[in-house]
């Protein structure tokens, strides 16, 4: 279990690393009339030769969406606070629409029972 601390001095437990392919599902627009063409990766020479670096884009869309969810170490890794990738996050959604639709179900049958003021066991 690694444990991070945050801006505000919270600790927090990591989860796994932010992939590229994490970052890329976010990407905005028409991925193809971006300068990555969808990759999420743009190559930029210069004088030292070519470097690969992150989509500015991209990297916007997915700090705007995931930003609370992640945390970047001083290394420059990425990770996400545990709970919050999109795995389970995903999950973690489909749990708490259940429990809406639970609660909703259980309104409606008390709703029921009580027709008109009186209780209608």
């Amino acid at each position: 279990m690694q444990m991070a601390r945050l801006a505000g001095g919270n600790l927090v437990e990591l989860g796994r690393a932010v992939t590229l392919a994490d970052v890329v599902a976010l990407h905005p627009g028409r991925p193809e009339r971006c300068l990555c063409r969808g990759s999420g990766q743009i190559v930029v020479h210069g004088k030292v030769g070519a470097q690969t670096t992150i989509c500015g884009v991209t990297l916007a869309a997915f700090n705007r969406e995931c930003g609370p969810r992640v945390v970047t170490l001083d290394r420059g890794e990425a990770f996400w606070i545990r709970g919050g990738s999109p795995e389970e996050w995903g999950l973690a959604q489909i749990f708490a629409a259940e429990m809406r639709d639970f609660e909703w179900r259980e309104e409606f049958r008390q709703r029921l029972r009580t027709v008109g003021g009186r209780d209608a066991r």
